[in-house]
């Protein structure tokens, strides 16, 4: 019974160990040793058990040959993915640097735009100036020369049926003429026409 047991206890742990079926590790006994019958049933059982138990010995040297395997094969494979690691890495790194000399040459251009746009809205804002300082001028003189001849000469505007524009006009360009201000021409101011 004891060898029976045995026999019984082998084939379980392989199958919880090695996931065979009972009938394939009988097989496998059968086929490796070969037991010949002695014919006496205590000593045929014993052969079938020791043989069991060599099978057994052999999966697991086999077994751990295969564990020792796949771990030279993770670490192969470790190994390579760490050197397609690094040379990721320095892809990153050399992608990273044309990345900011680009954008460094970009800042560049635009800041060389921006003083260019700079120096055009400067030059816009100066001659925008000198016109406003033409124009405050032409209207100071065509407002003085207009409030002139009102209290000096009565003048409407409207009894010659001008607007108030026109007459501003009319009064600049006698302002221009009118050198000495004095709200007349002289014959050596109309010489300049």
């Amino acid at each position: 019974v004891l060898l029976d047991v045995s026999v019984a206890g082998a084939v379980i742990y392989s199958t919880y160990r090695y996931g065979t079926s009972s009938t394939e590790l009988l097989s496998a006994v059968k086929k490796l040793a070969q037991p010949k019958s002695m014919g006496l049933s205590v000593v045929d059982k014993a052969q079938v058990a020791v043989n069991t138990l060599k099978v057994l010995q052999t999966m697991e040297t086999v077994a751990t040959m295969l564990q020792g395997q796949v771990a030279v094969n993770t670490l192969k494979v470790l190994q390579t993915m760490e050197t397609v690691a690094t040379m990721l890495q320095g892809q990153v790194a050399v992608n990273t640097l044309k990345v900011l000399q680009t954008m460094e040459t970009v800042a560049t251009m635009l800041q060389g735009q921006v003083a260019v746009n700079t120096l055009k809205v400067l030059q816009t804002m100066e001659t925008v100036a000198t016109m406003l300082q033409v124009y405050s001028l032409r209207n100071l003189s065509s407002y003085l020369t207009l409030a002139n001849a009102r209290s000096t000469l009565g003048f409407d505007p409207a009894t010659y049926g001008l607007t108030e524009k026109e007459a501003g006009n009319i009064a600049y360009a006698f302002s221009v003429y009118d050198t000495n201000d004095n709200g007349k021409l002289e014959l050596n101011e109309l010489s300049a026409l």
